[in-house]
């Protein structure tokens, strides 16, 4: 359990204006995908996560993991997160995840899509 908590810490960091060079690495409680990245998902997929999802009026989609984050207990998320995470992994857009031994960082290699994307761009 505690190597998925620092998956997800990490993941909530501030997400840049420009991705970093390894992608897109995971879901927040409230993701948004628009642009190249839904082109590389693929729209029919992401409305097929297994989560709350939106299409927005601006052309985008919005996956939430619950309807109401502040008011669900840790477990529940985590495995809402889960089952989200491995739905978006069998795409192969989302960075793969590596961890250190003990546990204490986790660093991630982008995915083959993303690397095809970088050369591309």
């Amino acid at each position: 359990m505690e190597k998925v908590h620092n998956w997800i810490y990490m993941i909530e960091e501030p997400v840049p204006v420009k991705f970093f060079p390894n992608g897109l690495l995971g879901p927040g409680m409230q993701t948004y995908f628009d642009g190249f990245v839904l082109d590389m998902f693929g729209r029919d997929f992401l409305m097929k996560a297994p989560c709350l999802v939106k299409e927005m009026d601006w052309g985008g989609i919005r996956l939430d993991l619950i309807d109401k984050p502040w008011e669900a207990e840790l477990g529940e998320l985590l495995e809402n997160w889960m089952k989200v995470i491995d739905y978006l992994n069998s795409s192969n857009v989302v960075a793969t995840p590596v961890f250190s031994e003990d546990r204490d960082w986790v660093d991630f290699r982008p995915s083959e899509k993303w690397d095809v994307f970088l050369k591309n761009n």
